[in-house]
């Protein structure tokens, strides 16, 4: 319940890759709602998120690729495969919780001997739930590698986008904005500014939106130096 955008760029002169991001502050539910969530987080010295969904579950996943993205160097060729990881131990996590819960054994436990302990056909269904099971939590990455501006979105798998992406439930109604700006990688960071903007607030015709903005650019290091600009 809420929009967050992420769209690649170009500062003009001297020609610099650049990433506009923007998010709104509101968390909601059918009884209530308030503009009161920072839905942004530093991850490492080259890449940051933006969360919609469950603000737990979220920070959750956050901390995870925080954690992850200290022990690795992003190559852009297997970036893809490097950012799984995360993702595939969230989801583990979630699995494991949700067997605990309900059989009070754990999930591999499922896996190897729920044919013998809860019969073949009750193991399909727990195993048909966790499947389908959303915990309602999306992620924009956004960085650089080397000097190469990345997004990436996250669930229900690693996604790149080479252009811009949108997450929330503002995300259908904002998207078709940058679609009629032609918002691309090469657009100018001042027109971009203004597109992302845009969508934003058309985006808040969904009522999940709020109408408060947080807008940032990223820019990669200066020389000499490792960690992106943010601004």
């Amino acid at each position: 319940m809420t929009l967050c955008i992420g769209a690649l760029a170009q500062v003009p002169s001297p020609l610099t890759p650049c990433i506009v991001l923007a998010f709104d502050y509101k968390v909601a539910n059918d009884a209530w709602g308030s503009e009161g969530e920072y839905k942004f987080r530093v991850l490492s010295d080259t890449m940051v998120a933006l969360f919609a969904g469950s603000p737990g579950q979220a920070k959750q996943l956050t901390m995870m690729y925080e954690a992850h993205l200290k022990t690795i160097t992003l190559s852009g060729v297997t970036a893809i495969q490097q950012l799984a990881k995360p993702l595939t131990d969230f989801k583990r996590l979630r699995a494991d919780a949700y067997v605990q819960r309900r059989l009070a054994f754990s999930y591999q436990e499922l896996l190897d001997r729920g044919d013998h302990w809860i019969g073949s056909a009750m193991k399909e269904r727990y195993l048909k739930a966790i499947e389908d099971h959303d915990p309602n939590v999306q992620l924009i990455l956004a960085g650089f590698i080397g000097q190469e501006a990345v997004l990436f979105q996250v669930w229900p798998d690693i996604e790149q986008f080479t252009n811009f992406t949108l997450i929330g439930t503002g995300a259908t109604t904002a998207e078709p904005a940058l679609h009629a700006r032609a918002q691309s990688f090469n657009t100018n960071l001042s027109t971009a500014l203004y597109s992302v903007y845009e969508a934003k607030k058309i985006g808040e015709s969904s009522p999940y939106v709020g109408q408060k903005t947080r807008m940032y650019v990223l820019k990669p290091p200066e020389m000499n130096a490792t960690r992106m600009r943010v601004e």
